[in-house]
């Protein structure tokens, strides 16, 4: 286990298991992790990324960094293992638990984006104790203290006077998180000071904060939630005195048919009750898209949300119709990103906001899309 005096002299170098188009933002924007260094990037040997660069795993622009599928090799090589959630149907116990436990015996700590059962979990830290490594969570991260158990005997909203940016998607999978990573970096190297609440639950990786637990918590009444929403994002603004909330919204925004039905949206229903975004962007599939799409989307998004919508990205994600209606779920494949600067270009002629996130340019473009839109809101306030 590395000294925490090390940590202060060199970068902590990082290990990313199972690496996978979940983990890609990460590496890709690895610049906003502080107090680690990805290092070495380990798949799992079916998975056929042995010796490609990271970029095989989401499709996107190039990493720099090769992926193997020795997993021994990348423990002898880093400080820390990252066991990073997955897509995939794998059985936790039989697939990664090993790997999980091979770390604390080489007494390496970890950080764990995989949700786990609570025995399992209290097994877990006690083994990382003993050895002597650190067990870091995935929610375990927030830089503030909030008491979700406080009673709420009114039904007021309180005002959010920051200016808030929210990041949609139609459905999960549609590279939500590289569009939050991709603004927080760009309005960083700008200057604002962003408080940044993602759609993963180890988002304190990159400064940012996790969504509380109980916006997932079964049994809780829906308005108390919305309420505690409102009062967490309150608590935020005062407590790190942003120029920029940038809140990301988990899950898709609304039904495709009735038997993908993306949980009906209503989290992120729940959310856009909560707060009022002032800038809004949603995430697109990849498909071939006519003109009236957009003209009906825009209005559902308005009525339904209370979100007009500002940009659009086209993701690299494009649905398997067949596979998801015979499964009732969303099932994806990826295109290569090329594929949507070619896809957006054909939609250049309706005049409409579209962006291709893996792209470096409309990455910019987006970010400033949005500072544009922010001082128009600054204008208007102070009139």
């Amino acid at each position: 286990m590395i000294s925490q005096i090390d940590k202060r002299i060199k970068p902590v170098k990082m290990a990313v298991y199972p690496f996978n188009r979940q983990a890609a933002p990460l590496v890709r924007h690895q610049s906003l992790i502080k107090d680690y260094q990805i290092s070495s990037l380990a798949s799992l040997p079916g998975w056929k990324f042995n010796g490609k660069d990271g970029s095989v795993a989401d499709s996107g622009q190039e990493m720099g960094i090769p992926v193997t599928a020795d997993f021994n090799t990348v423990l002898s090589e880093s400080d820390t293992v990252f066991f990073t959630d997955y897509e995939q149907n794998l059985d936790f116990r039989k697939i990664i638990l090993p790997g999980m436990i091979m770390a604390m015996e080489a007494e390496k700590d970890i950080v764990c984006g995989i949700p786990i059962e609570e025995d399992l979990l209290h097994e877990l830290t006690g083994k990382c104790r003993q050895k002597g490594v650190s067990f870091t969570y995935r929610g375990s991260f927030p830089p503030f203290e909030f008491y979700p158990g406080i009673d709420l005997n009114h039904e007021k909203l309180l005002r959010i006077n920051t200016p808030l940016v929210a990041v949609f998607g139609m459905s999960h999978s549609t590279s939500k998180f590289e569009i939050e990573l991709s603004l927080l970096e760009e309005l960083t190297k700008q200057g604002y000071k962003v408080a940044f609440i993602g759609t993963r639950p180890y988002s304190g990786l990159v400064g940012g904060i996790s969504l509380p637990a109980f916006l997932f918590q079964a049994g809780m009444e829906e308005a108390k939630k919305i309420l505690l929403f409102n009062l967490f994002i309150k608590t935020i603004e005062e407590q790190e005195k942003p120029d920029i909330i940038l809140l990301g919204i988990p899950g898709g925004v609304m039904p495709f048919n009735d038997r993908i039905t993306n949980k009906f949206g209503i989290l992120a229903y729940e959310m856009c009750q909560a707060v009022e975004p002032d800038v809004s962007i949603l995430s697109l599939l990849y498909e071939d898209y006519k003109k009236d799409y957009f003209d009906n989307l825009l209005p559902s998004m308005r009525y339904r949300l209370s979100a007009d919508i500002h940009a659009f990205v086209v993701s690299n994600a494009k649905m398997d119709w067949i596979q998801s209606e015979s499964q009732y779920k969303p099932v994806f494949f990826y295109p290569d990103s090329a594929f949507i600067d070619k896809q957006i270009n054909s939609f250049r002629k309706w005049d409409l906001p579209l962006f291709n996130i893996f792209n470096q340019a409309d990455r910019s473009g987006l970010c400033n899309l949005c500072i544009d839109k922010l001082a128009e809101y600054a204008e208007v306030m102070s009139v």
